[in-house]
């Protein structure tokens, strides 16, 4: 059993990551970073759920949750920045926590990572959907509900 629990919280040694990303050459500026980021985060749905979310449940407390919203998502921003000044190699989170914490740890958070890819597209299709059907609607073409 120690020897499982050993390998599992085994940590990867960080020049490891830094050999392999040698031959990697840095090409991307501050505001490439900042446009990935502002169109990873900013998608379709963020302006179609806030609507109905405020319509139908919170009304203008949204607002509000927009706030609390923007500062959680600044600080984990801060937080990546961090890291990725710190341990200069590819690899994200995984890597990071890979080399902090261990493997086992490293594998939740980069399956935690794919899952919220996921989750992200889940709903930038949703978005999109309702503003597709919101764009067509004035032809008198309508989609099945199954589709929006």
């Amino acid at each position: 059993m120690g020897s499982f629990f050993n390998r599992m919280t085994r940590k990867e040694n960080p020049t490891i990551y830094q050999s392999k990303d040698g031959h990697l050459k840095r090409t991307l500026r501050v505001r490439d970073f900042l446009a990935l980021g502002v169109g990873t985060i900013v998608s379709t749905s963020i302006f179609t759920l806030p609507g109905v979310v405020a319509a139908e449940h919170a009304g203008p407390a949204v607002s509000l949750s927009f706030l609390l919203a923007a500062i959680v998502a600044g600080l984990v921003a801060f937080t990546y920045a961090e890291m990725a000044s710190t341990m200069p190699f590819a690899g994200s989170a995984y890597s990071w926590i890979n080399v902090l914490f261990g493997e086992l740890f490293g594998w939740v958070a980069g399956w935690a990572l794919l899952a919220e890819y996921f989750i992200a597209v889940a709903f930038v299709a949703s978005g999109f959907s309702a503003n597709l059907r919101g764009l067509i609607a004035p032809l008198g073409i309508s989609l099945p509900k199954s589709l929006s």
